[in-house]
């Protein structure tokens, strides 16, 4: 009996706490508003202490103080609405709260402090996007860390499909590409069912197909590649539309990813695009990534679904230098077969 009296308290404290949450902003909501936003823990706390406002009062946004305070990271603000009972727990009409945006910030006390205070670390936005993702994307080390420690989830993954992984392989973070890539070994040394020679997380795809890997080579991020493979990562998974990762670096003249995703015994043939990554460093006119890949034994008489070779191509291009490597490999018989599949060659 006292524990149903107990829990209808509860919900008509909660209903109360809403409808307060969700009335039009007054002169004071706002004044509190700016004071969170702005730092200003003196002007904070008269409002407060006024009994004029409400602690959870939202925007047009539904931000609260408490969000405004951790985006901006004052800490001092935030532990003050914390103390005078600020809900960590609600989120903006976007999905993103005072975590996320603290965690988007870099504020390691603050992230800290709003984990203590309840916040849950795997809360996500409609984007589907986490604290840790935001974090990693930015290249924040001691939040990454931090959230980790609490339990974050490195397998969540964006309506897009990317991965916290994904997204610091993206923006260049090789701190914490190494700090996850470790993070999923621990997960997985435990669990039977995946082989050491395989890495599925760091092979994870977004919905286009373009995995980790696929991004550090289009970035050039010859650093972010090589951690990749050493986890396991496949060097020759293409995107959807068949682009593998070392065509897409030939195609944008990434020498440095060129040059480290050869040394994987990369797929030299032609892709499922249609094209071979040779076909791919002709048309960008890249003589030294040429090179590289005829050294790891790419074919330039391969055939083209347009029926055209490498060696074909850099004639029509008028790219001398390209078409007189060819010439002195075809005759030197320097190029080696790939282990390719069978393709057809132009007489």
């Amino acid at each position: 009996m006292s524990s149903s009296a107990g829990v209808h308290s509860d919900i008509r404290s909660v209903n109360v706490r809403s409808l307060m949450s969700l009335k039009k902003e007054s002169l004071g909501d706002v004044q509190l508003h700016t004071a969170a936003r702005r730092g200003d823990l003196v002007r904070l706390r008269h409002l407060l202490d006024s009994g004029r406002v409400y602690v959870d009062s939202r925007d047009k946004d539904h931000s609260t103080p408490l969000i405004l305070a951790s985006a901006a990271g004052h800490s001092h603000c935030c532990r003050e609405l914390l103390t005078q009972g600020a809900d960590p727990r609600i989120r903006r009409k976007t999905g993103a709260g005072a975590l996320f945006l603290a965690a988007q910030g870099g504020f390691t006390d603050i992230v800290a402090l709003l984990i203590r205070a309840g916040c849950q670390v795997n809360w996500q936005c409609r984007d589907g996007g986490t604290a840790l993702m935001v974090a990693a994307q930015n290249g924040y080390v001691d939040v990454c860390r931090q959230l980790l420690i609490n339990g974050a989830d490195i397998y969540k993954r964006m309506t897009d499909g990317a991965t916290c992984l994904f997204l610091a392989a993206q923006n260049g973070q090789w701190r914490i590409v190494k700090m996850l890539l470790e993070h999923d070994f621990q997960c997985r040394k435990t669990s039977p069912f995946e082989s050491p020679s395989t890495n599925t997380y760091a092979d994870t795809q977004r919905l286009d197909g373009v995995t980790p890997l696929w991004m550090a080579a289009q970035m050039d991020n010859n650093h972010i590649i090589r951690l990749l493979l050493r986890a396991g990562a496949s060097p020759s998974i293409p995107r959807n539309d068949g682009m593998s990762p070392l065509f897409k670096a030939c195609q944008k003249g990434n020498e440095h990813a060129v040059r480290e995703l050869t040394q994987w015994n990369p797929f030299l043939g032609i892709g499922q695009n249609g094209e071979s990554p040779l076909h791919a460093a002709v048309s960008s006119g890249n003589s030294d990534i040429v090179r590289l890949l005829l050294n790891a034994g790419a074919d330039p008489y391969l055939t083209s679904r347009s029926r055209t070779t490498p060696f074909l191509l850099a004639r029509k291009l008028k790219s001398g230098n390209i078409f007189e490597l060819f010439s002195n490999y075809r005759f030197s018989g320097t190029f080696r077969d790939n282990s390719c599949p069978p393709s057809h060659t132009l007489l």
